[in-house]
């Protein structure tokens, strides 16, 4: 439980709402974002949100820390079509005792028709994401990437995983 101020514009349908305005300011720290959510046959959104000190674990009981940055994101998600897009990704603090950091800009692509493991299309342009011990770098597209990972901790990333994965491409 906290105090603080919770602001929301809000207009739409049961398929499709539009967020005029999400603004929170209070002990759960800041947060203000605008865009639409889409859930007719679908997942799609298209979201603009800003981060001060917030403070997830007021919302996600499990996931404790503290984080501020700015991300654009807009996507897709379906059981034929998942696309996913992040712009000017500028995030860093803390998660569950761990240091989080993202920064650059992806996109990609998978649909139900494509063979292998690799997207139909990926793109990153500085892209880098830190969590505890573990990076990842990568710039370029499917035709032209390059990708450094240095990961020592896996295990830190999701319970189960063991060994380390480092390598760059």
């Amino acid at each position: 439980q906290g105090n603080g101020v919770l602001k929301i514009k809000v207009a739409g349908t049961p398929d499709y709402i539009k967020i005029n305005e999400l603004n929170h300011d209070g002990v759960a720290g800041k947060i203000f974002a605008t865009g639409a959510v889409n859930l007719k046959d679908k997942l799609g959104w298209d979201i603009d949100a800003s981060l001060v000190r917030f403070k997830p674990q007021y919302f996600v009981s499990s996931v404790k820390g503290e984080v501020s940055g700015r991300v654009k994101t807009l996507g897709v998600w379906s059981d034929k079509l998942k696309r996913i897009d992040i712009r000017q990704l500028n995030l860093a603090g803390f998660l569950n005792n761990k240091p989080i950091r993202g920064r650059g800009n992806l996109s990609l692509l998978l649909d139900s028709n494509q063979q292998g493991f690799l997207p139909q299309q990926f793109e990153a342009n500085d892209l880098f994401f830190a969590y505890a011990q573990n990076q990842l770098q990568a710039t370029g597209n499917a035709q032209n990437l390059r990708i450094k990972l240095n990961a020592p901790a896996l295990y830190e990333l999701y319970p189960g995983l063991r060994g380390r994965a480092y390598g760059s491409l």
